[in-house]
């Protein structure tokens, strides 16, 4: 059950946030901004995409592909 307010972001949307974050061009706080999510969500976006990494390969080739 979700809480109100609470919202849920798709996983190609985490994906490409965690990328961002990962290449480091900008900022965490840029990020959230840009994004709307809290600073913290960045962190854990980042860290979590790289204990799941196998899961993700596939996108991340195709995300590289399309810029």
């Amino acid at each position: 059950m979700k809480k109100d307010g609470a919202s849920k972001f798709s996983t190609e949307f985490k994906t490409r946030v965690a990328l961002e974050a990962i290449r480091g061009q900008r900022t965490a706080n840029e990020l959230a901004q840009e994004y709307g999510v809290h600073v913290n969500q960045i962190s854990l976006g980042r860290s979590s995409f790289w204990k799941q990494r196998p899961k993700y390969s596939v996108k991340v080739r195709i995300m590289r592909l399309n810029g």
